[in-house]
């Protein structure tokens, strides 16, 4: 369903059916979470409905189960010290197995100077 749904936006995108298109893209964010998916249904938006779109990702970032995706939602939306505060929050919830995504959340948190998320991550 997954392939679909992308299959399906990027024929709504050739096709300039942007109502379309942001349905669609709605419902990958909704499924997947990912920072990608977000900015992607971001793009889609007005930009009076890009506010509350980014008000759905900060709620699903601090309510994720996962605090790498929730920590890189919101430095997607710019929020760094949400991002680090979350991490600390959550730190007993990150694993070694998701290392592959730790050292570049590290690398990033220390770019923007939040070394407390760096070190936990």
């Amino acid at each position: 369903e997954e392939r679909r749904e992308r299959l399906l936006a990027q024929a709504y995108a050739a096709l300039e059916n942007a109502a379309q298109l942001r349905a669609v893209r709605r419902k990958l964010f909704d499924r997947s979470g990912s920072v990608s998916d977000f900015e992607a249904c971001q793009a889609s938006l007005t930009p009076a409905e890009q506010h509350g779109a980014a008000a759905i990702a900060r709620e699903r970032a601090h309510g994720s189960d996962d605090p790498i995706t929730g920590a890189q939602l919101l430095l997607a939306l710019d929020d760094d010290a949400a991002a680090e505060a979350l991490l600390v929050t959550q730190h007993a919830s990150l694993r070694g197995g998701d290392y592959y995504r730790l050292v570049p959340l590290a690398q990033t948190m220390e770019k923007k100077e939040r070394l407390l998320g760096a070190v936990v991550c």
